[in-house]
């Protein structure tokens, strides 16, 4: 409260704020050894074309996480348990049993902000009766303009799995555009990009407002239009909607750089560090996205995309991924905060340890 809760307060107490700690070379460098330190993170434009049924089925039940046994879980759909036969229905939607031996996968690009699940069900699934904002089925969220590869289809041809950058689960067909490969790269290895640097930016596209968080990535290019077709145009942001049939259509807007969008990546200091984590201040908490807000793990990822470092999705693989390790383990209370104190800076991240009991 007062003072101290304003980005300035802060970054008046920290010593060398404004020092660039990487450039974007060595950004680039870092991002690419947390990739090989974690394998929830992915080079998009790397992955193969074609996958094996096998290959498929085993990535639907690893995002199935705690869903993937099948006895019934005690779940509620508002105030009634889950019953066997939704616990069924929800399994089936998957449809493994059709996955062929050799998988062509499709590429696309969201075009709205979308939840991605862990099943093919659009209901939540709560610990708790009547529950509304932890639902277990949740994953994440993905934003508009984000590149994905489509392993597989719904039996209700409702949802897509897909592969994201940063995460693999179900989501709504219908807020995702299919694209030609080399269009879709223009999202999944884009050149040049401007980057939210607000909690919450807007963006008319066709007829919707796309919703983008902080830290988002919109692509710039000089082209727009039908995919497999796009016409030459003014460098521009490179929104993306679909057509009837589920096509991309890229529409081309002039960027207007200002507090809420940057030309291109900030640069990696400790008072940038700071000030987008403000952005959020007072903002509900969204559990995987949820209520269009973030939860702490994505928060501390979309401050770190703002400057171009794209650590992992989850608290646990950020703890396990990240190169930066102070531990704190079997120390009483204050010998940790004598280590915190002398050795965090703004920007670092502390994970508490799991078997604690709070």
């Amino acid at each position: 409260t007062g003072e101290r809760a304003t980005a300035d307060y802060w970054t008046a107490r920290t010593p060398k704020a404004q020092e660039v700690l990487l450039t974007p070379g060595q950004i680039a460098a870092q991002n690419q050894d947390i990739r090989l330190r974690d394998t929830s993170l992915v080079n998009l434009a790397a992955q193969p074309e074609r996958l094996s049924g096998r290959e498929v089925r085993q990535h639907i039940m690893a995002a199935m996480q705690d869903f993937w046994t099948e006895e019934l879980p005690l779940e509620y759909v508002g105030k009634a348990l889950l019953t066997q036969r939704q616990w069924l229905e929800a399994r089936q939607n998957c449809q493994m049993e059709a996955l062929p031996e050799k998988v062509e996968v499709r590429y696309a690009v969201t075009t709205e902000r979308t939840d991605l699940r862990l099943l093919p069900v659009a209901e939540g699934w709560y610990s708790e009766p009547g529950d509304v904002h932890y639902d277990d089925l949740q994953g994440t969220v993905l934003g508009p303009a984000e590149a994905v590869i489509i392993e597989h289809t719904s039996k209700d041809g409702r949802f897509a799995f897909v592969q994201a950058e940063d995460y693999r689960g179900w989501v709504q067909a219908d807020k995702l555009a299919l694209a030609e490969q080399e269009d879709w790269l223009r999202y999944a290895a884009p050149a040049q990009v401007a980057v939210v640097t607000v909690s919450r930016k807007y963006c008319q596209a066709g007829d919707r407002h796309q919703l983008y968080q902080l830290g988002a990535v919109i692509p710039l290019g000089k082209v727009q239009g039908e995919t497999g077709n796009l016409q030459p145009a003014q460098q521009g942001l490179l929104l993306p909607t679909r057509d009837d049939e589920g096509r991309l259509v890229i529409e081309n807007r002039e960027p207007v750089y200002d507090d809420t969008l940057h030309d291109g990546y900030l640069p990696c200091t400790r008072e940038n560090f700071i000030r987008m984590a403000f952005r959020c201040l007072g903002d509900e908490y969204g559990w995987g996205g949820q209520d269009d807000s973030v939860d702490c793990s994505s928060f501390a990822q979309d401050v770190y995309h703002t400057l171009g470092l794209y650590i992992p999705r989850d608290a646990d693989h950020q703890e396990t991924a990240l190169l930066k390790q102070v531990q704190l383990k079997d120390m009483k209370t204050a010998a940790r905060y004598s280590v915190v104190g002398s050795k965090a800076q703004p920007g670092d991240l502390l994970f508490k340890d799991r078997k604690s009991v709070v």
